[in-house]
C-alpha cells in the first residue's frame, strides 16, 4: 500500500528545502559550468573511443555512460554539512538545484540528437 507514495514522499521531502537563491547563481554557475565543461567531452570522448570503438557497445550503453557522467551528486551530499555552517549548506544545496535543472536540461538535448537510443 506504501509503495505508490513512496515516490511522491521522497520528492517531497527532497524539495522542501530547495530554493534558488540569486545571491548564489554566480557561484553556483560557474561551479556547474566548470563540472559540466570537463564531465560532457570526458563523456563524449570515452563514448566514441572506448564504448564505441573499442567495445563495440550499442546506443544504450553510450546513453547510459553519459548519464552517469553528467547526473549532478544526490542531494544527501548536504547532509554531511554541518549544521552550523549555514552558508556552506545553502551554496552547496543552490548549486545542486540549479544543476539539477541543468541536467535535465542537457539529458534532453543529448536524446535528442541521439534518436537511435
Amino acid at each position: 500500500m506504501l509503495g505508490n507514495v513512496t515516490i511522491p514522499l521522497i520528492l517531497i521531502v527532497v524539495g522542501y528545502d530547495i530554493q534558488i537563491d540569486m545571491r548564489e547563481l554566480k557561484n553556483s554557475t560557474l561551479v556547474m559550468l566548470i563540472r559540466l565543461g570537463v564531465l560532457i567531452p570526458a563523456a563524449l570522448l570515452l563514448n566514441h573511443f572506448i564504448v564505441r570503438g573499442l567495445l563495440g557497445l550499442g546506443g544504450g550503453f553510450q546513453a547510459a555512460l553519459f548519464a552517469m557522467f553528467v547526473l549532478p551528486p544526490s542531494f544527501i551530499l548536504t547532509l554531511f554539512i554541518k549544521q552550523e555552517n549555514k552558508a556552506e549548506f545553502h551554496s552547496v544545496d543552490n548549486t545542486l538545484t540549479l544543476r539539477t535543472i541543468v541536467t535535465t536540461i542537457v539529458l534532453i538535448i543529448y536524446y535528442a540528437l541521439n534518436p537511435h537510443i
